[in-house]
Parts: C-alpha cells; sequence; structure tokens
C-alpha cells in the first residue's frame, strides 16, 4: 500500500496523511510529494547564490517556499529547507536523503523527542530528497525568524583547530544549556535523551553543532530546539566512531567500556547522574524505549531506505540496544 511520505503509515492513496499534511502547510491546503525540479535544477541555483544563500552546511541544501499548493526554489526566508542526495561521494549516498527521514520518524514516534515536520519527496527526475520545515520560522517575531545559536556558540568554543566541533564531551555541554536555557534541568534530559538516540541509531556525527538552542518569546529566554540532522551516518561511514564525542570528560573510560570495549546504557545512565537529572527517571525512559522494537523495526519496513540499507540499519539498531540495555532493568 502506499505510504505517507512524512510519517510512512501506511494510507489509501500517494501523498500524505490528512494530520501529516497539515503539520506541513500549516492548515494551508495542499502539499506536493513530487516537485517540479529536478537535483542539476538545485546545484545551479546553489552554485548561482552562493554568495547570498543564508543557509548553510557542508550537505547541498536549498530553501523553498510554499506558493499555492506548490513547492517553489527561494534565495531567503524560505519555510522549508530541501536536502537532496548529496553530491559528495560516499556510500550509499542514494539513500541519505531516507536515512535522514526515518531517523526524525523514529526520533518523533518512538523516543518523544521533538522534530519539524518534515517528509520525504521525489524530484522530478525520480530522485528522493529530504524536506523539513524550518523550525526557526513557525513562530511569528518581529522580524519573522526567532534566535538560535548552537551550542557551541553558547560556550563560545575555540574554532582554532580543525577538528574542533568533535573536541570535548557530552558531559561538558551541560555547561552549555545550564548558561542559556532558564528550565535547564528540561533541556538537560532532553538533550540526553537525544544522544542516547544518536547512540542508538549509529550516528556518529551528533557533534556541537548539532544541537542548538531558540529563542521562546512566549516564555522568555532559551529552550533546546527540536532535533535536526538525524542520520545514521554509519551506514555511509562504516569505520567511524559510536560517538562524535567523548562520553565523559577529559576522555574518561568507564569501568564498563574498559572492560567491554563499548559504551552501554550503565554508561549513559552515569552521563544523566552527572548532569544531576533523576537517574530512575532516566532508567524508566530508555527501558521503555528499548522495549519498543517491533515499532522501529516496522518504520524500517516502511521507510523509503533501499532494502540492503533497510537490513543494515536494523542490524546495526539491534547491536545498539542490546548494548544499551546492559544494566538499565535493575
Amino acid at each position: 500500500m502506499p505510504r505517507c511520505h512524512a510519517s510512512l503509515q501506511e494510507i489509501s492513496q500517494e501523498g500524505y496523511a490528512p494530520r501529516f499534511r497539515r503539520e506541513l502547510t500549516r492548515g494551508r491546503g495542499a502539499f506536493p510529494y513530487r516537485l517540479d525540479f529536478r537535483r542539476s535544477d538545485l546545484q545551479l541555483v546553489r552554485a548561482q547564490d552562493a554568495g547570498r544563500m543564508s543557509i548553510s552546511g557542508v550537505q547541498d541544501k536549498v530553501q523553498l517556499r510554499l506558493e499555492n499548493g506548490r513547492l517553489e526554489l527561494t534565495e531567503s526566508g524560505g519555510e522549508f529547507l530541501l536536502k537532496p542526495i548529496p553530491s559528495a561521494p560516499f556510500l550509499h549516498a542514494q539513500d541519505v536523503p531516507a536515512n535522514e527521514h526515518l531517523c526524525m520518524q523514529l526520533a518523533r514516534q518512538v523516543y518523544g523527542i521533538e522534530t519539524p515536520p518534515n517528509a520525504l519527496v521525489l524530484l522530478a527526475d525520480e530522485e528522493p530528497a529530504y524536506l523539513v520545515r524550518r523550525y526557526d520560522r513557525m513562530a511569528p517575531t518581529s522580524d519573522g525568524k526567532l534566535h538560535q545559536e548552537d551550542l557551541a556558540q553558547v560556550v563560545a568554543r575555540s574554532t582554532d583547530s580543525p577538528n574542533w566541533k568533535y573536541e570535548g564531551s557530552y558531559e561538558e555541554m551541560a555547561q552549555a544549556i545550564r548558561l542559556s536555557c532558564p528550565a535547564a534541568r528540561v533541556g538537560l534530559e532532553r538533550l540526553w535523551q537525544r544522544i542516547v538516540f544518536c547512540f542508538a541509531t549509529s550516528n556518529g556525527d551528533a557533534h556541537w553543532k548539532n544541537f542548538s538552542v531558540l529563542e521562546h518569546p512566549a516564555e522568555g529566554g532559551y529552550q533546546l530546539a527540536p532535533a535536526y540532522d538525524l542520520v545514521a551516518t554509519s551506514l555511509h561511514f562504516p569505520t567511524e566512531t559510536p560517538l562524535a564525542l567523548d562520553l565523559f570528560r577529559d576522555g574518561e573510560l568507564s569501568p564498563s567500556f574498559d572492560a567491554l570495549g563499548y559504551w552501554t546504557g550503565a554508561d549513559f545512565l552515569e552521563l544523566a547522574k552527572r548532569w544531576e537529572l533523576p537517574v530512575e527517571r532516566s532508567r524508566r525512559w530508555l527501558a521503555t524505549r528499548l522495549q519498543r522494537l517491533a515499532a522501529v523495526q516496522d518504520l524500517i519496513g516502511r521507510s523509503f531506505l533501499g532494502e540492503e540499507n533497510r537490513k543494515a540499519f536494523w542490524e546495526r539498531y539491534q547491536d545498539r540496544t542490546r548494548a544499551l540495555g546492559m544494566r538499565v532493568s535493575g
């Protein structure tokens, strides 16, 4: 049966389930799952406007706006970001859009992690592309845009080293939340959950710039921004490290890691303890997510990944969740 291009649930005809279409459009009617341009058109736009585009990053991205049920390219002020198959050559590059879409749906549907509305769309040449609504434009402000800072900016980390984004530890990230978020404990708990999720889904690229805080006008101050750039990167870089950063300060390894050679659930609970989160509450949250294997397997099976990568994703997820299950139930 056809799948919703947003939620992956089965629907009667190709497109979107009504609820998820409304989320993408904010109630503005139709929303396409096939677009009118090809990847080569996007690359041309990116090359022509490289000096003017306000969205930066290693992966190709362009901005879109919704006009009368059509998605149109725009140089600035777009409501959506579109990320086609990357132009950089690496393993299984054709599956990167479906990979990110699947991870974002797993984060929301299984782990309860806040994500902006997103979808897997098709370009005019039938190539897939990942589409996400810009959460910094989901609420009105005086200039139409909410202010955001990644956690590296919050703590003013030095950028002198070529690999600065991958230096330091997740333990140190707590300082960024404490400095910027009035409800720091809430922010720390949500950040901890995302780090666990990244480990579970073999995301070795969850570095300092892939976590941000976002202005929250209604309550004042900042909150942890919705999750973004969630990708099972080991599908494309099989030899990368399990985590982008050290888990603990100063590269400390736990007795469990010394004995087994890999991180376990006990290590992530130790991180929660060091962040002064309620350890039993964290244990219950983790144990509950680890019990949802059937839901994860179902979403993988309905994803737009190629068959080989569906199998590889599931195998990696099982390996990681077995490790996360160690010393969690007690």
